[in-house]
């Protein structure tokens, strides 16, 4: 491989990256709703193709994310936020299927508003319970 090509492959890989993560969008159930700073959407994972998908705005602009109190107090917002648009929960133990699909909407509502919060003190509150 020449020295002229290797560079170009460099380049084209570069390239892709940069429009990969340019390209980088919310899903198409709120592609329509930007969150603005201190703000996050807390949304139910799809359950079909082209079903109707459940989401809640959770504000954060009053919280120092910085303080393990403020993480704490957002990850509570994000919780009820997630336990809300994946409800009703089953009221019953009698169908565990229905009861794990609650406990995994929750659960997945719940971890990628956390990512998209991006904040270190969420993400550890999130992941180790602090």
């Amino acid at each position: 491989m020449s020295i002229r090509s290797l560079f170009i492959g460099i380049a084209g890989l570069g390239l892709a990256a940069a429009a990969g993560a340019a390209g980088a969008q919310p899903s198409d159930s709120y592609d329509s709703y930007q969150p603005s700073v201190g703000e996050v959407v807390v949304a139910a994972p799809p359950a079909a193709p082209g079903a109707v998908i459940r989401s809640e705005r959770i504000s954060f602009a009053d919280l120092d994310l910085d303080a393990p109190q403020g993480a704490h107090t957002l990850l509570m917002r994000i919780s009820g936020a997630a336990k809300n648009v994946c409800s009703p929960e089953p009221s019953t133990t009698r169908d565990l299927r229905d009861g794990a699909d609650y406990s995994a909407c929750v659960h997945r509502a719940i971890a990628d508003a956390v990512d998209e919060v991006d904040a270190p003190s969420v993400d550890v509150a999130y992941r180790y319970g602090e």
